[in-house]
């Protein structure tokens, strides 16, 4: 996986509520493999650690769960990410099937219309086009 995405809501108000789950798993893991800390881009918060020799990113989406496909697709767009290479963490309910068959999931349940925007949005990078910066 070259991104792990925490799923949860921002602000004190839900900070150890169930739905943050995804929060507490980067934060730890973050802490486990010494990551610097996180910045505020892409609409979330973004960090990397070294996890078994290789470079991983680390996201928490802050744009409330529904909309956290936004933030996931602008990360996997940016750093021209497959959804194979993605690991999603989150206390979620249904699950679309197009979303749960091409990305890794560890969820215990998010609503729909988180799923629909992942969906929605993210169409992983089209290997045949030419990449505008090289």
């Amino acid at each position: 996986m070259r991104l792990v995405v925490g799923l949860g809501n921002p602000g004190s108000r839900y900070a150890r509520n169930r739905h943050n789950i995804g929060f507490m798993a980067v934060d730890a893991i973050a802490r486990r493999h010494g990551s610097p800390g996180f910045r505020s881009r892409f609409k979330g918060e973004v960090a990397e650690a070294l996890i078994a020799g290789e470079r991983r990113l680390l996201l928490k989406p802050q744009t409330f769960m529904n909309a956290s496909g936004e933030s996931v697709a602008d990360v996997a767009h940016f750093f021209k990410i497959l959804p194979s290479e993605i690991l999603v963490i989150g206390w979620v309910e249904p699950l679309l099937d197009a979303v749960a068959e091409t990305i890794p999931l560890i969820l215990d349940g998010a609503p729909d219309a988180f799923m629909s925007e992942v969906a929605r949005r993210f169409s992983p990078p089209d290997a045949s086009t030419p990449d505008a910066s090289a």
